[in-house]
């Protein structure tokens, strides 16, 4: 299953309507540590594409792909891109996780839809879920980088009063923008290490995200970055401000996290940008 990301989006509620706005947050673990990243210096600026406002309509239900979605809770929005205009045919998907669930682990359901000649989605009878997750990503899986950089959101069931949530999103045209970075840490030992020496999984992974750690946008995943001589490598990207966001259990068993500075990738450039996560006891 390629939904691993582990992390929960906060959403801001209007009149039962979700803006574009999310924070990442990580599910429940033990003995966390809070890493902060060191101050960043003055970088170049490059402002993204203006977000319109999203639609506030309910769009009429879309035929559902997945296997017996057989509940009472429905996922709905519209889709825009950074421009405004209304973006037919992207693909939206949904997977719903009990608590604790993430990966391969926990999925109650899978399903995904494209987006209609309006913009919009609709997920209906999906299973109810007291304390999961439900992962909604746009443009996500087979369509990754074709057309829209990916775009991902973490909601918690009591984020979504009631039986409906409207979702609305704004998805950024792919420019041809890649990155690549030498990513490292440091252990308790003060041994520095490159993140890609052990393995990737639920307990140590780096991903990317939009925006800064204190403005997150959202997440744009990990599982299509690609890793070769010690490097992570992502394309399939708009251009803009992005930041690492990453987690791992250090040699002492303590759970840890954190973010690195945000940076800078132009339009249909590729950009460089290494960083090593310090320790903090």
């Amino acid at each position: 299953m390629r939904h691993r990301h582990a992390g929960v989006v906060t959403v801001l509620v209007a009149a039962g309507v979700v803006l574009s706005s999310c924070s990442n947050v990580l599910p429940p673990a033990a003995a966390q540590s809070t890493i902060t990243p060191p101050p960043v210096a003055a970088q170049s600026t490059i402002t993204p594409p203006p977000i319109a406002a999203p639609s506030t309509s309910t769009p009429a239900p879309t035929e559902e792909v997945g296997a017996g979605a057989t509940g009472d809770f429905s996922i709905r929005g519209i889709v825009t891109d950074s421009s405004g205009a209304v973006a037919s045919g992207v693909y939206v998907t949904v997977t719903v996780y009990e608590e604790g669930g993430g990966w391969d682990m926990g999925q109650v359901w899978d399903g995904g839809v494209y987006t209609d000649d309006t913009g919009a989605y609709a997920f209906d009878h999906l299973p109810s879920v007291e304390a999961g997750t439900y992962e909604v990503w746009f443009n996500g899986r087979q369509e990754y980088g074709r057309a829209y950089e990916n775009c991902g959101y973490y909601l918690h069931p009591s984020d979504m009063p009631g039986e409906a949530y409207a979702l609305n999103a704004a998805v950024y045209p792919v420019s041809g923008s890649a990155f690549v970075g030498t990513i490292q840490y440091e252990d308790e030992d003060g041994t520095i290490s490159n993140y890609l020496s052990s393995p990737l999984g639920p307990d140590h992974f780096v991903g990317l995200d939009r925006g800064t750690d204190t403005s997150h946008e959202y997440s744009i995943g990990f599982e299509y970055l690609t890793y070769e001589g010690g490097q992570v490598h992502a394309s399939g990207l708009a251009g803009g401000t992005y930041y690492l966001f990453f987690q791992h259990r250090r040699s002492d068993g303590t759970w840890t996290e954190g973010t690195s500075p945000s940076f800078q990738i132009l339009p249909g450039e590729t950009t460089q940008f290494d960083y090593t996560f310090p320790f903090q006891p």
